[in-house]
C-alpha cells in the first residue's frame, strides 16, 4: 500500500467521528472556523476545506484524498482554481493563507487537469495557478472542499 494511502486510512478513521460532530470549534477568526476534525469553514465563502495529511502528494493522491473525505458527510471534492484563490490573502500566516489551514506547504492541488500529464495547482506564496506535471509530489499538498452553504453578503 503506497504510504499516502496508509496514512489517510489512519487519519480518517481517527477523525471519522470528529468529522461528524462539527459542534466542536477548536479556533474561530472572523472569517475562519477551525473544528477539532481539521475542517475549516470560510464563512465569506460558504466552502468548508479539509486539508489531507501534511505530507508529499501528486495530483492522483489529491483526488483519492477528495474521494476518501467524500465518504464521511458527503459533497467533498477536489478544489477549482478559482475555489483555491479565494483564500490567497498575502501577508497572512507563512503562505498567505489562514494558518487556520494547517499546510506547511504552499502549493495545492486544483481539480483542473489538461490531458494525463497535466494539472493546475496553486501556489500561495505568489498567489499565482500554474502547470504541473500530474505525478509530480514534491512539496505539493491535497486539500478537499464541499459546499456548505451560501456564502455571507456584504463581507
Amino acid at each position: 500500500m503506497r504510504p499516502f494511502a496508509l496514512l489517510t486510512i489512519i487519519f480518517l478513521a481517527a477523525s471519522v467521528a470528529l468529522a461528524s460532530a462539527q459542534s466542536d470549534v477548536a479556533k474561530d477568526d472572523p472569517r475562519f472556523t477551525l473544528y477539532e476534525s481539521r475542517v475549516v469553514l470560510d464563512s465569506k465563502t460558504g466552502l468548508e476545506w479539509w486539508p489531507a495529511p501534511d505530507i508529499d502528494a501528486n495530483w492522483h493522491d489529491a483526488k483519492r484524498w477528495a474521494r476518501y473525505a467524500a465518504q464521511f458527510n458527503g459533497g467533498w471534492r477536489m478544489p477549482t482554481v478559482k475555489e483555491l484563490e479565494t483564500l490567497y490573502e498575502e501577508g497572512v500566516g507563512d503562505h498567505n493563507i489562514s494558518p487556520l489551514i494547517q499546510i506547511t506547504e504552499y502549493t495545492v492541488w486544483a481539480s483542473e487537469h489538461k490531458g494525463e500529464k497535466s494539472a493546475w495547482c496553486f501556489s500561495y506564496d505568489t498567489g499565482q495557478a500554474s502547470w504541473s506535471a500530474r505525478h509530480r509530489s514534491p512539496l505539493k499538498r491535497a486539500i478537499a472542499v464541499r459546499t456548505l452553504k451560501r456564502p455571507q453578503r456584504n463581507q
